[in-house]
């Protein structure tokens, strides 16, 4: 098989996988709506945004996460209307701090994937903490992802490390 077709093919799956997991995220959105009219709260308290962000950016890579990051929360607000206003701003740019620290530990400190998992997931609740002081939506001493998504922070840690330490394992073995 000649290079061409090896290129051809890889980007053909892809664009498999990257068309799959955008469906995946649809139907996360779609279940989200279920979940917010069954369960008032749940959003705040399971966090399910950033699931699907470091999913994305751990299985697929940077762009599937930046782009998670960016179009979910869109989404979501399209279908079931929350995050509303400012939150919603609010969301999106916690993911895209996710994303970036992520981005810049991996691809310019060489960090592995452990580590850079736990450090842009510190990073991105100190920097959403002080943006939403920032624009007045938080008090520093009610921080609202601790306060109210404490199982979504708790979930995010473990599955979130569980995979980054699997990864980091498997490309040791590679």
């Amino acid at each position: 098989m000649s290079l061409k077709q090896q290129i051809s093919l890889s980007n053909f799956s892809l664009q498999k996988k990257t068309l799959l997991f955008f469906f995946l995220l649809a139907l996360e959105s779609l279940f989200l709506l279920l979940l917010h009219s069954y369960f008032p709260g749940a959003g705040k308290l399971f966090l399910p945004v950033y699931f699907f962000t470091l999913a994305g950016l751990l299985f697929f890579g940077i762009e599937i996460g930046a782009a998670s990051s960016l179009f979910l929360p869109l989404f979501s607000f399209l279908v079931t209307g929350m995050p509303s206003g400012l939150m919603l701003f609010m969301v999106i740019a916690k993911s895209l701090f996710f994303v970036s620290a992520y981005f810049l530990l991996i691809a310019k400190l060489y960090l592995k994937l452990k580590w850079a998992f736990l450090l842009s997931f510190l990073f991105y609740q100190s920097a959403g903490l002080g943006l939403g002081v920032f624009l007045g939506l938080s008090s520093p001493l009610l921080w609202n992802d601790f306060q109210k998504g404490f199982i979504g922070l708790f979930i995010q840690l473990v599955l979130g490390g569980g995979i980054a330490l699997y990864l980091d394992k498997k490309n040791e073995n590679a």
